[in-house]
């Protein structure tokens, strides 16, 4: 008798232990540093082995700009973002490492915005590299990535990120939606693969016509010795599917004009490297791009804008480099069928919400996917 009791008291303290436990887990995941960035690169680690053809690096042009969902739609390959805001060209090496881990993609596309930047401190933004950290699953690459750019003193702080976001409870409730959809997609994977864009109007300056410019401005020193690191990592490893490319921006303000003028020589050295590079600034005509309604920033595409890259890029993609439909088991077929099911009815959904005047931005939340499935015939 005295056995049974003892036994059940020991059973008792051990699923009170499992509780607090539990109880702890999910506090200290509110605590944790939250944003819609998580949740697009949660998607691609939730994507099944060797089934994305197409892996866009870059900064938020990479997942504002472009839509998967809508590429597959339209030319039946599949592609995923791997890109957060104002993402450094420092990482790109391990970005690639990270990508490969889990895929064996045709294409590995590198939006240059990184390698633009014209001071030191953007090119080596630790906020960039936090994000990378924050959101990368233990491994190698992880801690290799921490050790080679993150000062000593922070590595506490990168490998127990409580220690950088305890004070995150008092915005528990914004984390806790925030939580709930990373949770979701890292259950199910991305509906919308990526996707995020702006819907509100802008009043566009009219931009330079630049299709015939090729005039030149130095890199920042800090950012070519990265862009050129990386270069010579691919031939190393012979990545002979890697491919640069620039996306539109509406090159009005002299700040813009000399980063396009950055971008000419940043395609100078990419090609003396062998590595083919698309300039679709210089291409905006060809796109079909309007900046007063494609645009709703000097920088981004809103929708409309994204549909019309989105074609392009892909065309390229498919014409020009023979880029082929994904050859996918009916499972994943299904998933993808579903997703360019669900963006066709998210830009019905943007163009509603623009024409009502309720502009804001606009990714992948279970609310949004209950109004897209509200909408399905």
């Amino acid at each position: 008798m005295k056995n049974k009791l003892i036994w059940t008291r020991i059973a008792k303290i051990l699923c009170l232990l499992l509780c607090v436990l539990i109880l702890s887990g999910a506090c200290l995941s509110l605590c944790f540093y939250h944003d819609y960035t998580g949740i697009l690169m949660a998607g691609l680690f939730r994507e099944p082995e060797d089934t994305v053809d197409v892996v866009i690096l870059g900064a938020s042009e990479a997942y504002i700009d472009y839509s998967a969902a809508y590429a597959y739609d339209l030319y039946g390959f599949t592609s995923y973002p791997y890109a957060w805001d104002a993402a450094t060209g420092m990482l790109y090496e391990a970005q690639v490492k990270e990508v490969l881990k889990r895929q064996n993609p045709k294409w590995i596309v590198v939006e240059i915005n990184g390698i633009l930047y014209d001071e030191v401190k953007d090119a080596t933004n630790p906020n960039s590299l936090r994000i990378f950290l924050d959101h990368t699953p233990m491994g190698v690459n992880k801690l290799q990535t921490m050790a080679q750019f993150a000062p000593r003193e922070d590595w506490y702080h990168y490998l127990f990120p409580l220690a950088k976001y305890h004070e995150n409870w008092k915005k528990a409730y914004d984390q806790g939606g925030l939580l709930r959809d990373l949770l979701s997609v890292k259950k199910n994977g991305s509906v919308l693969k990526g996707y995020v864009t702006n819907v509100m109007p802008y009043d566009a300056p009219e931009g330079r016509d630049v299709s015939q410019d090729f005039s030149t401005a130095p890199l920042e020193p800090t950012s070519e010795s990265y862009l050129i690191s990386f270069l010579e990592f691919c031939r190393e490893n012979n990545l002979d599917n890697v491919m640069f490319v620039r996306f539109p921006h509406i090159i009005a303000s002299d700040w813009n004009y000399q980063r396009f003028q950055r971008c000419n020589q940043a395609e100078a050295i990419i090609e003396s490297y062998g590595f083919p590079f698309v300039n679709m600034e210089r291409d905006y005509k060809d796109i079909g791009l309007d900046f007063a309604a494609d645009f709703y920033n000097d920088d981004h595409l809103n929708f409309m804008g994204q549909q019309k890259l989105t074609a392009y890029f892909g065309k390229i993609l498919t014409e020009e480099y023979g880029l082929q439909p994904s050859v996918l088991t009916p499972e994943v077929q299904a998933n993808w069928d579903k997703s360019a099911a669900y963006i066709r009815l998210f830009h019905d959904f943007c163009r509603e919400r623009m024409e009502n005047g309720q502009y804001d931005v606009y990714y992948e939340t279970r609310a949004i996917l209950e109004q897209l499935e509200a909408r399905k015939p």
